[in-house]
């Protein structure tokens, strides 16, 4: 952008010069081709700095990443946690999200439903109350519900064409990188926790 500009600031300056601005008349003769180009350097000019400012990053506020995260939609989540990698279908509609794991296919068959009334582990007939019980996998569930109810103020910051927003609640520091072009989530980073997301195929509900 700064060469852009740059370029810009010397274009218009070349005008001023053709122009007559020379004090004395000093300028290089126009001519019929030269008179053309005189008549093209505004257009130029002009060009040059809307290029410039079509490629600043679109501005998204704390408030509306919030609204995206917290809206109903439902995404291909590929995840990463130690030494586990694997892949879940996640929905998310009002409070309650579901998250059913694909990958690896040990996990196939396992759900995860978090609402507000409690949190549940299915596998077939099985049904698991997590209040009573710690798994490997609930962390991972719990990390996506708890971004997913952006209940954290969040820190954002723009980085090699994508949004970057930091939320440093309680029990965990987390990132979550969105589409500079649509504000939509696509990953999910917990340090501490040693997880990484990658969201693609994300669906949001009509409206959002």
């Amino acid at each position: 952008t700064q060469g852009v500009s740059s370029a810009a600031s010397d274009v218009y300056k070349r005008q001023g010069h053709f122009c007559g601005n020379n004090p004395g008349g000093r300028g290089i003769p126009w001519g019929k081709g030269g008179e053309r180009m005189r008549k093209l350097l505004p257009m130029i000019l002009c060009l040059l700095l809307v290029g410039c400012a079509g490629r600043e990053p679109a501005g998204i506020t704390p408030e509306e990443i919030t609204a995206r995260l917290t809206a109903d939609c439902r995404f291909t989540a590929a995840f990463r946690y130690d030494s586990v990698e694997g892949c879940a279908e996640v929905e998310k509609a009002g409070s309650t999200l579901r998250i059913a794991m694909t990958d690896p296919e040990v996990l196939q068959g396992l759900q995860f439903v978090l609402g507000p009334e409690g949190s549940q582990m299915i596998y077939g007939d099985t049904v698991v109350d997590l209040r009573d019980h710690t798994i490997h996998e609930e962390a991972l569930a719990a990390v996506v519900q708890r971004v997913l109810a952006g209940a954290d103020p969040l820190t954002v910051t723009r980085q090699n064409g994508s949004i970057r927003a930091v939320a440093d609640c309680t029990f965990f520091h987390y990132e979550v990188t969105l589409a500079e072009d649509t504000g939509y989530p696509t990953g999910i980073a917990v340090p501490e926790l040693n997880i990484e997301i990658r969201i693609s195929e994300y669906a949001p509900a009509a409206g959002v």
